[in-house]
């Protein structure tokens, strides 16, 4: 057993990639790089099996009399698949209250079960699923949480060019404290419903592809005074997407991809600030698409945005548009990757029109055996809050940097043991916006 590979990353450079497509073999668009990463790829000796519908019905028929026993089983396979998972979790948070000072540390208990059911044939197919989630303090308990959520799709293809998504998904979530701005003044965890509902379609053959793009998220919080009075962030988000990409040759293609985006808020002015947060915006990225074989997979593209703010007190926001997203695997048990981005976000916090974000992440993850991983993380970010223009005082500017670093272990078919530190270090010219924490995980996920 080779329990630590050696380090060789030979060289690489970007001289001998040429430009890609979305995924070419041929004309034919995957994303191989990716399927192959450490973390991605099939590992069969312990993968969970699944339950197939079919031998569930027939075991449940069997216990309760419906089914002789002695029937002999039929060989016929079914197309739906059902994966029950359970994750237990203990971890340390030395600042759970996200104050720039005086932190305070507690253990946390946690537990989450999912069940997700899919089907995959040819030509249809379709998913279904759920999830509940608990934590519990120590001794903060008023930070207790639940959350929980459900989804369900479809796929259907009409032809070998052609193929059609749609999916809806419903979440309860919490909003991170980092988030908020609450700090202490926030006495439990700010709750709010995420409704999402989804279409794409794609058109693709050797040459071109076509990809419309719809999204729609509501976002509805439950009072959490004093940091959220009612419903001043309830909103809905409207994302729309057309990707036109063209192949330049085996593997490689060019792009351009116009989004436009409309969010309206549910209360015309906040009851909050007196500002009215509507807003509209658009973003138009051009690039270049990068997949070698199970290699390296990388995509790039430049380009503008601009959100355009219904209240004459908040500033149009415009500037340079980015998307960066590379997976490289040097060696079978090494994979690298990195991605930027720059985009303007919606802030759950009074008189801030928008978040204009910058930010990179990179990644490394190491097969140390073939059931034992580790991996690195690391990210950058800058983030600009941009408010009313009667506003006093400088605007409000963080950098972000985020750090992890774990190593998961499979120790059966479907059970895997995981240890993870993750760090938080954010400087702002707001003193009281400083924060730093670290959180300190172990959990043991079962699937079936």
């Amino acid at each position: 057993m080779i329990l630590f590979r050696p380090l060789a990353l030979g060289l690489f450079g970007l001289a001998g990639l040429g430009v890609l497509w979305p995924g070419c073999d041929g004309g034919a668009f995957a994303q191989t790089a990716r399927d192959e990463s450490v973390q991605a790829r099939p590992r069969p000796d312990y993968d969970p099996d699944g339950i197939y519908f079919n031998d569930l019905i027939d075991g449940l028929g069997r216990v309760i009399g419906v089914v002789p026993r002695d029937r002999p089983r039929s060989d016929a396979t079914s197309t739906v698949v059902i994966f029950p998972t359970l994750t237990l979790g203990s971890y340390y948070d030395d600042n759970v209250l996200r104050t720039a000072s005086n932190p305070r540390g507690d253990f946390v208990q946690t537990a989450r079960a999912a069940l997700d059911m899919s089907s995959d044939r040819d030509t249809h197919g379709f998913e279904l699923g759920g999830y509940g989630e608990v934590g519990y303090f120590s001794r903060l308990v008023s930070e207790n949480y639940h959350q929980f959520g459900g989804y369900a799709g479809a796929f259907l293809v009409p032809s070998d060019e052609s193929r059609l998504n749609l999916r809806l998904s419903d979440d309860r979530l919490r909003e991170p404290r980092e988030d908020t701005g609450g700090a202490v003044g926030q006495v439990r965890p700010t709750v709010y419903h995420l409704l999402t509902a989804s279409v794409s379609g794609q058109y693709k053959d050797a040459d071109w592809l076509l990809a419309p793009s719809g999204v729609l998220k509501t976002y509805t919080y439950q009072p959490n005074a004093p940091v959220l009075i009612g419903s001043e962030y309830d909103r809905d988000e409207y994302t729309g997407t057309f990707r036109v990409g063209h192949t330049v040759s085996e593997g490689s293609a060019v792009f351009i991809e116009p989004q436009v985006n409309t969010r309206s808020y549910h209360e015309a002015v906040s009851p909050v600030d007196g500002l009215r947060h509507d807003s509209s915006g658009y973003q138009i990225i051009g690039g270049a698409h990068f997949d070698f074989s199970s290699v390296t997979y990388a995509e790039l593209g430049a380009g503008w945005l601009q959100q355009h703010y219904e209240d004459p007190a908040f500033k149009t926001l415009s500037g340079p548009a980015l998307l960066a997203t590379a997976t490289w695997n040097p060696r079978d048990w090494i994979t690298v990757t990195l991605d930027a981005g720059r985009q303007v976000n919606e802030a759950v916090i009074p008189g801030v029109s928008g978040i204009e974000t910058t930010s990179v992440t990179g990644a490394l993850d190491y097969e140390l055996d073939y059931n034992w991983l580790a991996n690195f993380n690391l990210g950058y970010t800058t983030a600009g809050y941009r408010g009313s223009s009667a506003a006093s005082g400088p605007e409000r500017s963080d950098t972000i940097l985020r750090y992890s670093l774990g190593t998961r272990y499979f120790v059966a078919r479907g059970a895997s043991l995981a240890l993870n530190w993750v760090g938080y270090d954010r400087s702002s010219n707001v003193a009281s916006a400083d924060l730093r924490y670290n959180q300190y995980i172990v959990s043991v996920v079962l699937q079936w």
